[in-house]
């Protein structure tokens, strides 16, 4: 009997690792990705045109998007909204806007929320840059086909296979986005500006990482009793993973590229920076 309950506890605890591990490395990767592009973008600029005006230019933006989706979450979760500004700049804290919500403390969905509050930047944003891409830039659908037909778990696929698929996804998005055609409508150039605007103030701030810390233990401690109650059952937690890596698949492949966005964002920026910055002698200006 002490065999078989500590062999039922190691089967929910190692599957609760590996899903952490998988899901939330990858949560944590992209993020840390989406983070440093974010930052770079928002240093270049700012050294050309100054952080007042880095911040007028992309915040009434970036900001409100980034307020908006922590607001609508707290609504999705119950929580009771007592104050808010989407965007009303302060020099002196840099705060730029913020979203004050209290929630019941004994409720487990409302505190479950706290998690999915505290991260909705990174998802809105992320599925706000692909939506703008798809209906403002010709050929993008291609690019999103690309992206949701990333290697997925259950297809056990190599480091090669992958790294030809990221390969492809580099290539696509850069073609499509900069072809000779594209680069005289204004929808690209519109798509730019609104992207840019997002992915400057896309990444959560540490308010918002450390308000959602409670969420994150409630949510591995519901994903440890899911485990146990399958292995109870006789299942294999594991197989929930693997039958769900078609779609972990394309979350990671929109997520990457989100990431790429973020990348020909801070390309972008980069080009109108160092160029303003020669143009108004202040010298070159190198990405660093």
């Amino acid at each position: 009997m002490t065999d078989r309950i500590f062999s039922w506890l190691l089967d929910a605890l190692a599957a609760t690792a590996m899903e952490t591990l998988v899901v939330g490395g990858a949560l944590l990767v992209f993020g840390l990705a989406l983070y440093c592009l974010e930052r770079r973008a928002f240093a270049v600029m700012s050294r050309a045109f100054g952080v007042t005006a880095t911040v007028l230019a992309t915040g009434w933006i970036g900001t409100t998007v980034h307020e908006l989706s922590h607001a609508a979450l707290c609504l999705v979760f119950r929580h009771k909204i007592t104050g808010f500004s989407l965007f009303s700049p302060d020099t002196e804290t840099g705060v730029l806007g913020y979203v004050r919500h209290t929630w019941d403390r004994k409720s487990l969905y409302q505190n479950l929320g706290l998690l999915f509050i505290g991260l909705a930047p990174l998802a809105v944003g992320s599925a706000l840059l692909i939506g703008l891409g798809y209906l403002l830039v010709q050929g993008f659908g291609g690019v999103l086909e690309l992206a949701t037909a990333m290697p997925g778990l259950d297809n056990a696929s190599d480091a090669a296979q992958y790294a030809s698929w990221l390969a492809s996804m580099v290539g696509e998005t850069f073609a499509v986005l900069f072809a000779p055609g594209q680069l005289g409508r204004w929808q690209l150039w519109a798509f730019l500006y609104v992207s840019l605007s997002v992915g400057s103030h896309l990444s959560p701030s540490p308010a918002d990482l450390k308000g959602a810390w409670p969420g994150l233990a409630l949510a591995l401690a519901a994903l440890l009793l899911a485990n146990g109650a399958l292995a109870a059952l006789g299942h294999r937690p594991l197989d929930l993973l693997y039958a769900s890596g078609r779609w972990l698949g394309m979350g990671a492949g929109l997520m990457t590229l989100a990431v790429l966005l973020s990348g020909v964002n801070l390309m972008v920026s980069w080009v109108l920076s160092a160029v303003w910055s020669w143009l108004s002698g202040k010298g070159r200006l190198w990405p660093a």
